[in-house]
């Protein structure tokens, strides 16, 4: 399983977790690259002799000389000091760059460093402060009439397990989202577990292919009793059909840049529930759009979903409004809009500042 950038920098900085500056130097002078990890720039030069500082997105171009990547210019000792600028004090983690996994992400090289979110380049100015005054905000765009209401497939997908009741009063709520640890299924289920007491009629739908969390996801439905009414459907190709059958969309994520599912549940004029993080609020209106709950809390967000069961009338004013506002903001023609713009820009030698 491919790992994350993030995954390697943690288990990297877990084999050494702080080393004087004289073990760093140690290792600057075996030729090794060095992590170096901290909230303010420190010289760090001045204590190991013949360092030399690269931002982290150089990484690899500059620590490798076996690499056909390699530049010799940005690293012309063989050494190389990476600033991170994320961790809460000073400390020094010192690994080989195939044990750190870098990605050759040359932003300093970049015209321009795209995010699909506010809370992205929040993030990315955070983390990567060198990039800072050219990242650029683009939201992702979708093609709406791909979800036109009008011509949304109602007929519901066919049970998973053999023997489920479809009853003609049974409200479909839809979960797309692949079975990573992070999107928060097993909050959903918790919240079903609430919802359904009250709700019978009530069904959660959950697509999407396993990426390590099924087993988990699909323990605790059995272990809840919940398998007539949490339907585990798979990775399905079929998300407008499966949009269209449904009453609303659930998307319970500890974590999101930007969601194309959302923006296709609002395009499809369905009204969301999801967890505030990220780029969420971004494209869900709270109270106006769809309605946004603390992310981890089951119980907050069987109370958003309670809320739409309730009140399907709220729930198709707030869809409608959804759709109104992929329209306007999030459709595949703003989004090409703004990439020509850029383009143009840096064609013409603009290269101001991106982003405010």
């Amino acid at each position: 399983m491919t790992k994350t950038v993030a995954e390697m920098i943690g288990e990297a900085r877990a084999r050494i977790e702080a080393v004087s500056p004289q073990d760093a130097a140690d290792q600057v002078a075996a030729g090794k690259a060095v992590f170096l990890d901290v909230r303010e720039p420190v010289e760090w030069e001045h204590h190991i002799e013949g360092a030399v500082q690269v931002p982290r997105g150089l990484v690899e171009f500059a620590a490798d000389p076996a690499s056909p990547k390699h530049k010799p210019e940005l690293n012309p000792a063989g050494r190389v000091i990476v600033y991170c600028r994320s961790g809460a004090r000073a400390a020094l983690a010192c690994a080989t760059l195939e044990d750190m996994g870098f990605e050759n992400v040359a932003n300093l090289s970049a015209d321009a460093v795209l995010v699909n979110s506010d809370a992205v380049a929040a993030a990315v100015r955070s983390a990567e402060r060198f990039c800072g005054r050219k990242i650029l905000r683009i939201y992702n765009g979708i093609d709406p009439e791909d979800f036109a209401v009008d011509d949304a497939v109602t007929t519901p997908p066919p049970p998973p397990v053999s023997g489920v009741p479809h009853p003609g009063d049974a409200v479909r709520i839809l979960c797309v989202a692949n079975f990573f640890p992070y999107k928060g299924h097993t909050d959903l289920v918790e919240a079903a577990a609430r919802v359904i007491p009250r709700f019978p009629a009530a069904y959660f739908l959950l697509a999407g292919r396993d990426s390590g969390e099924l087993a988990t996801v699909t323990a605790r439905i059995e272990a809840l009793g919940l398998e007539r009414n949490v339907l585990v459907i798979g990775e399905r190709s079929d998300v407008p059909a499966l949009l269209g059958s449904a009453s609303f969309l659930v998307h319970p994520s500890h974590e999101e840049g930007f969601s194309n599912t959302i923006l296709e549940a609002m395009a499809a004029g369905k009204a969301v529930v999801a967890t505030n993080v990220g780029g969420v609020p971004e494209a869900v209106l709270d109270g106006k759009t769809g309605l946004l709950v603390p992310a981890g809390d089951p119980e907050s967000l069987a109370e958003g979903i309670l809320c739409l069961l309730q009140h399907p009338e709220k729930a198709r004013t707030l869809g409608e409004a959804g759709r109104q506002r992929v329209l306007e903001h999030f459709s595949l023609k703003e989004m090409v809009g703004e990439m020509e713009e850029m383009y143009e820009k840096i064609l013409q030698g603009d290269r101001q500042r991106c982003a405010g």
